[in-house]
């Protein structure tokens, strides 16, 4: 496998990662902490 290739899909794969923990983190404070989306 080509290393540059391989880069390439490691910041695909971190930024989809990242993507999922931002939503889980959202879906666990609205669960948990409504109120701090009540604006």
């Amino acid at each position: 496998m080509l290393s540059s290739q391989n880069t390439e899909d490691k910041k695909e794969f971190d930024s989809a990662i990242s993507k999922c923990r931002q939503i889980m983190a959202v879906r666990i404070i609205r669960k948990y902490r409504p109120e701090l989306f009540k604006k």
